[in-house]
């Protein structure tokens, strides 16, 4: 058997179909990832797209079911109708029935729950005191962090200044240089203070109760930007949820055979850096969600519909459904009784039934047999 019979004889497996639909479902979904993923957008608004373009394909999908299996059997409804077959006017009271029972409500409960649930959207973007709460924890945060930058610069500048009579490169000096380094920790309640001549290191002193167990290194970035600039800001992580502010100031006179460099350092304590981090966060997420607001209304309003879609389709499909268990054995007994009458003794209904349908086949039978 060749392709294109299988083709042939499976066109009607409802499996077959299904199988079909999901695979292509799979394929086209995974081509327009691998095209998002090449834009480099953000996870998150990658997922939410893909989202989207699922429902729009399963509503697109039941959208043409609907439209097929309704079209399809309406038509053969009025053909039947038309030639006035036995069962045709019970079929379509049927069919109408469960069809206008589920899609009045189910519209209904469409057009109520799209509303309800954008006017939720919009009021809880709209709302003045959310985004001024989002706005103000991130306005706070930022303001901790330049205050702890500003001040840790003004430390590192009075560092320099008090070593600029220190030649860096003199060994013997070194002792002078790390009492004045300790003195000036202690004094500024750093935790970390390092000197540099350009991108050499000096040397460094190290608060004991910081809980910092090795000495942090700067990199070659930061202080050649502090060399160029007079000044530069790194924050890295530090012992767990803590926030380690390193800031360095420079010498910007190039034509000094010396030019030192000093790096100030300052933990940030864990409660705070992870409430500031939250804080952050929070309004980072707000804005995120803010910017994607079309997106969450479509992915909701689709989601509405496919789940009327569903119950229409349901409905249809078990009105039919009914209707043919209900009208087959009917034309069926109205064959055998025509038959009957044209003087065929031996005919018998051929046809599944169960319930009262089924007594009425069975004592048919059980009368011609007679």
């Amino acid at each position: 058997m060749d392709l294109r019979e299988q083709i042939l004889r499976r066109r009607k497996d409802n499996r077959w179909i299904l199988g079909g639909l999901a695979v292509l479902l799979l394929v086209l979904t995974a081509i327009y990832y691998f095209l998002q993923r090449s834009r480099d957008l953000p996870s998150d608004l990658i997922t939410n797209r893909v989202l989207l373009f699922v429902l729009w394909y399963v509503n697109l999908v039941l959208i043409v079911a609907i439209g097929f299996v309704l079209v399809r059997n309406i038509f053969k409804l009025l053909v039947e109708r038309h030639h006035r077959i036995l069962g045709s006017k019970f079929k379509t009271k049927l069919v109408a029935t469960y069809i206008g029972l589920s899609l009045v409500p189910g519209l209904l409960l469409f057009a109520y729950g799209s509303k309800m649930l954008q006017g939720w959207i919009d009021r809880w973007f709209d709302e003045p005191a959310v985004e001024q709460v989002a706005r103000q924890g991130y306005a706070m945060a930022q303001e901790l962090s330049r205050q702890i930058e500003a001040t840790r610069l003004r430390d590192a500048a009075r560092v320099l200044r008090e070593i600029s009579d220190i030649d860096l490169r003199n060994p013997r000096r070194r002792p002078l240089l790390a009492r004045r380094l300790r003195g000036l920790l202690d004094e500024l309640e750093l935790d970390f203070l390092a000197v540099y001549d350009q991108t050499d290191f000096v040397h460094a002193v190290l608060n004991s109760q910081s809980g910092l167990r090795d000495l942090p290194e700067p990199d070659g970035r930061m202080l050649i930007e502090a060399l160029r600039k007079g000044q530069s800001v790194r924050v890295q992580p530090a012992l767990g949820d803590a926030r380690l502010t390193l800031t360095a100031v420079g010498d910007d006179d190039p034509n000094r055979r010396s030019r030192p460099v000093v790096v100030a350092g300052a933990l940030l304590a864990p409660e705070v850096a992870t409430q500031s981090k939250a804080l952050v966060q929070a309004y980072q997420g707000y804005r995120q969600l803010a910017v994607q607001k079309g997106e969450i209304e479509a992915g909701y309003f689709l989601t509405f519909l496919m789940v009327t879609l569903l119950i229409l389709l349901a409905s249809s499909w078990m009105g039919l459904y009914l209707a043919r268990r209900v009208t087959v054995p009917i034309q069926a007994l109205a064959e055998g009784t025509r038959k009957i009458s044209e003087g065929a003794l031996d005919h018998r209904v051929e046809v599944e039934a169960d319930d009262e349908l089924g007594v009425l086949v069975d004592s048919f039978n059980a009368m011609t047999a007679e």
